[in-house]
């Protein structure tokens, strides 16, 4: 009797969600979790693109669909995915890290698992995190972008780790206020990393762009120059060279190596663009120094994965 109701609202869903349609949740159904699967106190609530399991109260479960759903469309935006197109992510959020190890231990994952407060599982298509309000918001912005790139990508043309690591750190800072979402915030996490060769004079970025687009051994460092960069390509000279993002995509479905569909896609010559970011990345330095010397150490490690 619960399958058949699952699968009777399912279809309502579907009938109810029109392909025009552009609201952050065009329908949400909360319902009882089945039995079995070793957690029967979890709930469940399906929206036009995730499958949400959560032990949070009622109406903060509700809250974090409308948020997850209105990330999709964020996402979408980025590499013109259709929005029509159905999608079922599952996402999985528990109130305490007991809850998340528990999870964790269950399909295998090891000690690295300790000190998160969520991760994306490639091999199972899974989003795991656990707290509530903005901290989980945030976990979740950024292992979502890792689970929706997954969902556009072609077998054996995953994108390099800059643009997986660059993109989430990105999209982490989302606010959400009132059920309105609002991307570009300055990733004060990230760019705080970059602070202290800044102050000891270093020519910022540290590394090269050349280096970066190949990398896959990524330092706090490297995760810190990954968000500067995209923010550039999103942010800079108001925001023109965003669809650069979303052409080196296509590229990399194609096959070309990192650095040719970089060239391509910008049709501008390496060292151009990495002047021009450099000089972007220290006007924001300049701009927001001193709030970023005002921040806790901590705060420049990198989260996620």
């Amino acid at each position: 009797m619960a399958r058949m109701r699952m699968r009777t609202l399912a279809r309502l869903a579907g009938r109810l969600s029109g392909p025009g349609l552009v609201a952050a949740v065009l329908l949400i159904l909360l319902v009882p979790a089945l039995a079995g699967g070793g957690y029967p106190s979890l709930g469940n609530i399906a929206t036009r693109f995730y499958r949400l399991h959560s032990d949070l109260p009622a109406a903060e479960v509700q809250d974090l669909a409308a948020f997850l759903d209105q990330m999709f469309f964020s996402y979408a935006r980025v590499f013109h995915y259709d929005v029509r197109r159905r999608s079922t992510l599952d996402v999985y959020v528990y109130r305490t890290r007991e809850e998340f190890l528990s999870f964790c231990a269950e399909r295998g994952l090891g000690r690295s698992v300790l000190q998160m407060r969520g991760l994306y599982i490639p091999e199972l298509y899974e989003l795991a995190a656990w707290g509530s309000g903005e901290e989980a918001r945030h976990v979740l912005a950024h292992e979502g972008t890792h689970q929706f790139i997954a969902l556009v990508t072609k077998p054996d043309h995953q994108p390099p780790q800059w643009f997986h690591e660059g993109l989430a750190s990105y999209f982490e800072t989302a606010n959400w206020k009132n059920g309105t979402l609002t991307l570009g915030a300055v990733n004060f996490d990230r760019l705080a990393a970059l602070v202290p060769m800044y102050t000891q004079g270093h020519f910022v970025p540290k590394i090269p762009l050349g280096d970066l687009l190949t990398t896959q051994d990524f330092t706090a460092t490297h995760y810190a120059e990954a968000w500067s960069f995209v923010y550039f390509l999103l942010h800079a000279y108001g925001g023109r060279n965003a669809e650069v993002l979303n052409r080196y995509f296509i590229l990399i479905q194609q096959g070309q190596d990192p650095v040719r569909a970089f060239v391509a896609a910008f049709q501008t010559p390496l060292d151009a663009v990495d002047g021009a970011w450099r000089a972007y990345v220290e006007e924001l330095l300049k701009k927001d120094l001193s709030q970023l010397l005002a921040l806790p150490a901590e705060s420049t490690a990198p989260s996620g994965h």
